[in-house]
């Protein structure tokens, strides 16, 4: 405990934390919702579609708010395959899988010395390469074999469903998540509170100011 500060004020910081990181969750998850809803009606090929928009906004939530947030996407992502009439075992499947991938991308791209802002050409290539290409064969293959297993599309839908899966997370992650994650810069409210789970922006402001000097 820090000297001086009561304890009660310390567990009201945590709890308000806790309610706080909740909340954010708990919007991530209408977010992913909404956006798959909106993605299903696009959809081409059974409940596969050529632009999913939530692959981009699960990928900028968990990069704003940290990998913690996961339970938004998967309860979004969960209720968005539950509405098509899919059974449970096989949404919560689904749902893994759009969740585990911007898992995934958030490490892999924080890893990388990723930067939301874009403004380097080695930013733009690791949202792609990472964000877009690589992290989404995770939901095309985990996704297209569950749904396969309940014989929504032919056998020979197979490799086509999965393309068309694997291209509408890349085209929502490459069109949503740049967008996704300028517009929630001014609510900090909702960032990650630890400088290490978020982007440089995010790092630089939540670092101190230095002390202003006198002229």
């Amino acid at each position: 405990m820090r000297p001086g500060v009561p304890a009660a004020a310390l567990a009201g910081v945590g709890t308000g934390t806790r309610r706080r990181e909740v909340g954010c969750a708990a919007l991530l998850a209408v977010a992913c919702f909404v956006t798959g809803r909106v993605g299903t009606e696009l959809a081409s090929l059974s409940v596969v579609s050529t632009i999913w928009p939530a692959a981009g906004v699960a990928l900028a939530g968990m990069f704003l708010l940290g990998v913690k947030a996961w339970p938004g996407v998967a309860l979004g992502g969960f209720l968005d395959v539950m509405s098509n009439g899919v059974s449970a075992p096989v949404a919560l499947g689904v749902a893994a899988g759009q969740t585990l991938a911007p898992v995934v991308a958030v490490r892999a791209l924080q890893a990388a010395g990723f930067d939301d802002r874009l403004a380097r050409l080695t930013d733009m290539l690791a949202l792609v390469m990472i964000g877009g290409f690589a992290s989404n064969v995770i939901t095309a293959t985990i996704g297209t074999s569950l749904l396969f297993s309940i014989d929504s599309f032919p056998a020979g839908d197979w490799p086509l469903a999965w393309f068309v899966w694997w291209v509408g997370d890349v085209i929502g992650v490459l069109t949503v998540a740049p967008v996704s994650s300028s517009s929630a810069a001014p609510f900090p409210s909702c960032s990650s509170s630890s400088p290490s789970r978020c982007g440089p922006r995010s790092a630089a402001m939540l670092a101190p100011r230095p002390p202003s000097t006198p002229s």
